[in-house]
């Protein structure tokens, strides 16, 4: 079974899913504003085990405040 991540942007807020082969996720670093399995400033990177737990956490956190979730267009077309 595999996993997703959710890239989240706050700036340009967009909410990006992956998956967890995507190329993009194997490059995933923390840094000082970008967190990995948290939320920092500006970003983070966070690990989710189905779509629905996705689709949960954005409608929650996120929708109705400007944000936007869609797919990578890389490993999710």
């Amino acid at each position: 079974m595999s996993n997703f991540w959710l890239n989240i942007d706050i700036p340009t807020r967009i909410c990006t899913v992956h998956s967890d082969k995507c190329s993009f996720v194997k490059k995933i670093m923390e840094t000082m504003f970008k967190g990995v399995g948290e939320l920092k400033r500006d970003s983070g990177w966070l690990k989710f085990k189905s779509m629905n737990e996705i689709n949960s956490y954005f409608k929650l956190n996120f929708e109705g405040k400007g944000f936007i979730l869609r797919k990578c267009l890389v490993c999710l077309k």
